[in-house]
C-alpha cells in the first residue's frame, strides 16, 4: 500500500509539472511556509500561509488543497482560515510587500484521476471575514474566562467545545477528565510501550 501511494504521489507531482511548470509560472514567490501573527481585538492570531506571491502587481496568498473529486470554492470561502488569511492579507501582506492585496487562491490539486488541477481566487464576503474576526475575539475572551476561573491551572479547564470537533473528541479527553494523577500513568504506560 505505501508503494501504491508513493507512485501515486510521484504521478501526482509529474502531472503537476506538466500542468503549472515552474519556469512558466506567472508569479513570483516571495514567502514559502511563513507563520505570520497578527492582533485581532487585542489577541494575537497565528496564521502559517504556503505560499506567497507577486502577481499582476499584486501580492497573493496560495494555498494547497488536495481533493478527490469537484472543484468548488464554497467550502473554503466560509472558512475560518481563509477568512482569517484575507485579513493577513489586507492588513498585513500589503504593507509588508508594498503591493495591494490581490486575493486568495486555493490550488486545488486532485488525488484522484478523475479530476484536474485548479486555482480559483476566492470570492471573500466581507461580512463573513467580519465575523470570523468577530468570532476569533470572543472565542480568546472564552479561554481568558476559563483561565480566570481555573486559576491559571490547565487541569481545571471546563471540557467542552473545543475538546470535541467535528472530528471527535481529543484523543487526550478521558485522560483529562481522570485529572492530573492521570498523567503519570499515560506517561509511564507510553514509555513501557515505546521501550
Amino acid at each position: 500500500r505505501v508503494a501504491w501511494v508513493f507512485d501515486r504521489a510521484r504521478g501526482i507531482f509529474a502531472a503537476y509539472e506538466t500542468k503549472y511548470p515552474a519556469d512558466a509560472e506567472p508569479f513570483r514567490v516571495l514567502d514559502v511556509e511563513r507563520e505570520f501573527e497578527v492582533k485581532v481585538g487585542g489577541y494575537t492570531q497565528t496564521l502559517r500561509l504556503d505560499l506567497v506571491v507577486e502577481w499582476n502587481r499584486t501580492v497573493v496568498d496560495i494555498d494547497h488543497k488536495s481533493r478527490g473529486r469537484g472543484g468548488s470554492t464554497l467550502f473554503y470561502e466560509v472558512d475560518g482560515q481563509f477568512l482569517l488569511a484575507h485579513e493577513v492579507g489586507h492588513k498585513l501582506l500589503a504593507s509588508m510587500y508594498g503591493l495591494p492585496f490581490g486575493g486568495v487562491v486555493v490550488n486545488m490539486i486532485p488525488t484522484s484521476e478523475q479530476s484536474e488541477f485548479k486555482r480559483k481566487k476566492l470570492a471573500i464576503n466581507a461580512d463573513w471575514a467580519a465575523r470570523t474576526v468577530r468570532a476569533a475575539i470572543y472565542m480568546n475572551q472564552q479561554i481568558d474566562a476559563a483561565d480566570r476561573a481555573a486559576g491559571g491551572d490547565p487541569w481545571e479547564y471546563p471540557r467542552t467545545g473545543p475538546c470535541v470537533t467535528r472530528n471527535g473528541p481529543c484523543e487526550f479527553l478521558a485522560l483529562c477528565d481522570r485529572g492530573r494523577a492521570a498523567l503519570s500513568e499515560y506517561v509511564q504506560a507510553r514509555d513501557l510501550v515505546s521501550d
